[in-house]
Parts: C-alpha cells; structure tokens; sequence
C-alpha cells in the first residue's frame, strides 16, 4: 500500500480457514521471501455462507470492501504495536478478559457507550453475553468491531468518538484505510465491474 507498508491483495473465489476449515470472508497472513522478509498478505473471497450454511458466490462490492478494511484493520494492530508498543500495550490493557471472554461490562464507558449508540444490537448482546464468540473471545475481533462504531460516529460528524491512546489508534486506523481503497484505485481498479473482470482473466494480485 505504499512506501514500506507493503500488502500483497488476493482475491478468490472462495477461502477457507487454515485451522477451521470452514468458510471465512477473509483473512491476513505473513510469508516469507527470498530476502529473508516477511510480506504481508490478504486474502479476500468473493463468497460467503448463507444462513443455511450453504457456500454461496456474492461479489457484492459493499461486502468486500468491508472485509478488506477489517484485514487490513488487524495488520495496522501490528503495525502499531511495532511502531508504538506503549500505546500498543495501553489498548491492549483496556480488555479484561472473564471466562475467555472479554468482560464488556467492565470496559470504559466510552467504548461502552460508543457500542450503545452505533452498535445497540450488538451493545445488548455484547451485555448478555450473547454476541457472536468469536468476537468475545478474541480481543483483536473485539477491538476491530470496535473501530466499526467509531467509523459510523466518524461518518455522523462526531469530531473524536473516543478520546485518550485508544482515540490516536482509531484516528490513526481511520486515516490510513483510506488508502487502501486509492491503491486499488491506482492500479486500474476504477469500478467494482472492472474489478471482477480482471478478476475473471486471471489477473487476480494487488501488490502493494
């Protein structure tokens, strides 16, 4: 994505975890190269299981782009906690973890009341402990739905959602996805057709 960040995209038809075997909209890796570097990848499928469980193709340009932005999300956490390990260590201090999960009751009330306001659905699930546990149980998913809410009170003109090392991360996140969508654009990826049509050639690799 530019400069030294560099992000390999690969887009397929369909993806599978490596641990779970089951279906997933996406996700990050690192592998390594001749020089003896790591080079991070993401992987994006254009499909998705369906509430009956079925394995469906849906190249809807909304949903991919909001795969790619979480992806792309988690590899900014490593960045962060490589480039700022205090502030890394601070975020990473804010979850309290109960029964394997993150204890959202005892959260600070400004994240609480960030999932209240643009997240209530999963604010009230997230309350009776009812929210989808691989999210629960794993604080990076936690913090990356997190940033979601942040985005939507972004977009709803609220100047800083959230105040404090966790409101320089997310600012930080907010200003940089952008970027990934003028990657993409930058390599001829002008519209999501034209983008599903290299696709279908073959030409499927976004190098950064």
């Amino acid at each position: 994505l530019g400069g030294d960040a560099q992000i390999e995209v690969n887009f397929h038809d369909s993806l599978f975890g490596e641990k779970t075997g089951q279906a997933v909209a996406g996700m990050k890796k690192y592998v390594p190269t001749p020089d003896g570097k790591l080079k991070a990848v993401m992987d994006l499928a254009f499909g998705q299981t369906d509430q009956e469980g079925n394995y469906v193709v849906d190249p809807d340009p909304q949903r991919l782009a909001g795969t790619a932005s979480h992806e792309a999300f988690h590899f900014l956490q490593d960045f962060y906690a490589e480039h700022s390990p205090s502030d890394a260590r601070l975020l990473k201090s804010v979850y309290k973890m109960k029964d394997g999960k993150v204890n959202y009751k005892a959260l600070p009330g400004s994240i609480r009341q960030l999932w209240k306001k643009y997240g209530p659905d999963a604010h009230r699930a997230a309350l009776r402990g009812t929210l989808d546990p691989s999210i629960m149980s794993n604080p990076a998913e936690f913090q990356a739905m997190t940033f979601e809410f942040y985005k939507r009170a972004k977009q709803a003109g609220v100047k800083s959602p959230l105040s404090g090392s966790y409101g320089n991360f997310f600012d930080f996140v907010y200003r940089f996805l952008p970027r990934l969508k003028n990657s993409l654009m930058g390599r001829g990826f002008q519209t999501s057709e034209d983008l599903f049509t290299r696709v279908g050639q073959g030409r499927t690799q976004v190098g950064g």
